[in-house]
């Protein structure tokens, strides 16, 4: 009953909201791919100057998605921002399932019923789902459905639910090597491996036409920076007068070469995963904060990444996650709020104050977990023992 009143709250919220700036820009998105045809969005909406959206950044199964929201919309005069919202919702409500079968095998129904009714109430992703209006907790439910399928020594099916995850949007495709390097023998690789390659076929007519525009525009989009992780710690840094003539510098050096610092943290944790032997969920969570801790763009919406796995590892620190995670980005949120209904939030500017506070110290949370996780001590045994117990030939070691 707990669970089903956070579920409930997830769905008012959409239907007494349009959201965020993304509700606008996804409508002129699918749009114009209505009007133009997919391949003319990627070539026309770049994020040149004077273009009315920022760079069309998405993979092609998501913006369909998106258009057949807007010919939804267009023919019924449903609020286009629910329709959009909608798969995230029932996404949540596969996160939910997902999470009291993980527990119950675990540690038995009374735990699960609490994980799950946690997990219901978690802030961020009840903002990200019910108001934001982006397609995050879809990738982020996805992930953590593939883990589990890996789990039960599924790797095809795996493999074709992270190119899945991939084709809602390709942040995903962090946690390929911790699932990759869990892997003992080749034929569970090759499964998983043929299925993950599905991914590519969706992308497969614009990279034949149109190959520079889709990597600029997919592969190589950065968000914007704003005050979170080593970003917003130099950002922070540039207003003091000892710093601000480096910070430049500094800013510069990383956010050009933040893929660096992105994948080599990641690869070296799944190498150590393996050799470690350290439980699968463990190690994609591990992968996942370390992508969010690092990366130097930041959206709000990026805090449901990390949720739905973080709650399978340890509903605990998935608690204090969502708990600081949702006072953060509710800051923004109340902040650029138009004072209007339905409720929407048009972001002009930068985190105004205290949302930087806030995230410094939802993202020290984040480091702290990484330590946490790097020290196998998160304080609860039954993950992994439980672990322990996957069958010979799968992922989990």
């Amino acid at each position: 009953m707990v669970a089903c009143f956070g579920v409930l709250t997830r769905f008012v919220l959409a239907a007494l909201s349009i959201g965020s700036n993304d509700a606008t820009i996804w409508r002129v998105f699918a749009e114009y791919i209505n009007v133009y045809g997919l391949e003319r969005t990627y070539l026309d909406l770049d994020g040149r100057p004077g273009s009315p959206v920022p760079v069309f950044n998405h993979p092609p199964p998501a913006a369909l998605y998106a258009a057949l929201c807007w010919k939804i919309a267009e023919a019924t005069g449903a609020r286009f921002a629910i329709l959009l919202k909608l798969a995230g919702l029932f996404a949540e409500i596969g996160t939910m399932t997902l999470l009291w079968r993980i527990w119950r095998t675990r540690s038995g129904p009374t735990v699960a019923a609490s994980a799950v009714a946690a997990y219901s109430f978690a802030f961020c992703v009840i903002l990200v789902s019910g108001y934001h209006a982006n397609t995050d907790c879809v990738y982020a439910f996805l992930t953590l459905l593939a883990v589990w399928l890996l789990s039960q020594a599924r790797p095809l099916e795996a493999g074709l639910t992270m190119a899945l995850a991939i084709n809602v949007k390709l942040i995903p495709i962090f946690a390929v090597p911790a699932m990759v390097a869990s892997f003992r023998d080749w034929r569970s690789f090759f499964k998983f491996s043929i299925g993950g390659s599905v991914a590519i076929l969706p992308f497969l007519p614009y990279l034949v036409n149109i190959p520079q525009k889709v990597f600029q525009s997919v592969v190589a989009y950065t968000p914007i920076f704003d005050y979170w992780g080593v970003v917003g710690v130099l950002l922070a840094s540039a207003n003091s007068p000892r710093f601000n003539e480096v910070v430049p510098s500094l800013l510069e050096g990383y956010t050009t070469h933040y893929r660096y610092f992105l994948l080599g943290p990641i690869l070296a944790a799944a190498i150590w995963s393996r050799l470690r032997r350290v439980a699968l969920l463990e190690s994609v969570l591990l992968a996942l904060t370390l992508f969010l801790a690092l990366t130097p763009g930041f959206g709000v919406q990026y805090t449901a990444l990390v949720t739905p796995v973080m709650f399978a590892v340890s509903y605990r620190w998935g608690l204090r996650w969502a708990t600081s995670a949702g006072a953060f980005i509710f800051i923004p949120y109340f902040a650029y709020h138009d004072r209007g209904f339905p409720w929407n939030s048009t972001f002009t500017g930068r985190f105004p104050m205290p949302a930087p506070l806030l995230g410094f110290l939802a993202w020290a949370l984040l480091v702290s977990l990484v330590v946490a996780l790097v020290r196998r001590d998160l304080g609860e045994r039954a993950l992994v023992d439980s672990e322990a117990r996957t069958p010979k030939g799968t992922a989990g070691g």
